[in-house]
């Protein structure tokens, strides 16, 4: 699934500007897991550390709590192959991932319907 954010340039579609993409799968094969895995963030370089990220973000755990239901609490949502630290980071701390596999480069935690709901703003996001 390939999530976007756009921004809205003026009132015709044709002119909104892709700003953030997320590209997901449904296995993490590195960590032999089933579950909505991000396998690609990136936010346009003139638009991070606005929140966009963090807004994304956002989207994306709703999507997958709507899909997956009651059932969401028994979901795995992974990030995989997570080479940056600074982005290991953002994942682990704004987002609430854990380290997986103990080098930081394979995130996850189970969906949270709730875990955006006390959330302030994203300063220093992606």
């Amino acid at each position: 699934t390939l999530f976007s954010l756009y921004l809205k340039v003026d009132s015709s579609r044709s002119k909104d500007k892709v700003v953030s993409k997320a590209l997901c799968s449904y296995q993490n094969g590195e960590m032999n897991s089933v579950g909505p895995t991000l396998e690609l963030v990136e936010t346009a370089k003139d638009w991070r550390r606005h929140g966009l990220g963090g807004a994304l973000m956002r989207g994306i755990n709703s999507f997958y709590c709507e899909r997956f239901g009651a059932f969401r609490d028994r979901v795995l949502f992974s990030v995989c192959y997570v080479t940056n630290f600074r982005a290991g980071r953002w994942f682990m701390r704004k987002h609430r991932f854990r380290d997986l596999d103990g080098m930081g480069e394979e995130l996850g935690k189970y969906l949270d319907a709730d875990e955006y709901d006390d959330e302030g703003g994203d300063e220093g996001d992606y």
